[in-house]
């Protein structure tokens, strides 16, 4: 899986604890959601709130079998191992986690 992180700048992540967004793409995208998400991305560091972009199996970058899209199983557990993986990043608070897509 190839992720991206956005951490707001100027941000002590041994100390801080900051709301993170992840990303879902849609059907025929991938984690940048035809640059949208990348745009988004940017607005939230301004507000100082995290974000991680990533690719679903069977999409962009994943290095899974392309075309396999299993959305409402393995794109699922794809959604829920990110939130997992941001919500223990250093710096992110785990209990104000959001995703949108």
């Amino acid at each position: 899986m190839i992720e991206v992180i956005s951490i707001p700048d100027n941000i002590d992540v041994k100390s801080s604890r900051i709301p993170a967004i992840v990303f879902s793409h849609g059907y025929g995208s991938g984690k940048d959601e035809s640059g949208d998400f990348i745009l988004i991305s940017k607005k939230l560091r301004e507000i100082v709130v995290a974000s991680l972009r990533f690719d679903m199996r069977g999409s962009g970058f994943s290095g899974y079998m392309m075309g396999k899209k299993l959305c409402g199983t393995e794109w699922r557990e794809d959604l829920i191992s990110a939130v997992y993986f941001i919500g223990s990043y250093p710096g992110i608070d785990p209990c104000r986690i959001g995703v949108i897509g």
